[in-house]
């Protein structure tokens, strides 16, 4: 064995106990801190009579997010940038979070469509994050439904 390949070993060794690699799983095990929904309201308001639910869902069918705005809806505005908390604080991992998907359906709808772009956003304990978008949605009918 080279001079070359001996030094290459012990690097590796060294990344893998200490380094790089040590990194990588540690952010993996990092725990999730908060998740939210943001709604970005477009050219058609949410009435305050217009509710939804949301779940957020590991990819193993572990609910790590819900809401429920029949309890106490809010009215949108158009052009209008509105974020709630959907749970804090928990167990899960960012490993558990990865393959995570949401559900908005809207339960009552008042005063024609409600059009928006969706962000969830989850916050872990090393100040990474995992987000997914849904641009301009409109729901017009009850039942309404988006996944993603």
């Amino acid at each position: 064995m080279t001079t070359a390949v001996k030094w290459i070993v012990l690097i590796a060794i060294v990344f893998s106990q200490n380094g790089l690699f040590a990194q990588t799983n540690a952010k993996k095990n990092a725990k999730l801190l908060k998740v939210t929904l943001t709604f970005e309201t477009l050219d058609d308001s949410k009435d305050k009579n217009t509710t939804f639910i949301c779940y957020v869902t590991s990819g193993t069918g572990i609910t790590m997010g819900y809401f429920d705005e029949a309890s106490s809806p809010k009215e949108f505005v158009s052009h209008s940038v509105n974020t709630i908390v959907l749970s804090e604080s928990s167990e899960l991992t960012k490993k558990d979070c990865e393959n995570f998907s949401a559900s908005i359906s809207v339960e009552n709808i008042d005063n024609g469509p409600w059009n928006f772009n969706a962000e969830i956003r989850m916050v872990f304990s090393d100040g990474s994050l995992l987000i997914k978008r849904k641009k301009n949605v409109r729901f017009v009918k009850e039942d309404d439904r988006i996944s993603f």
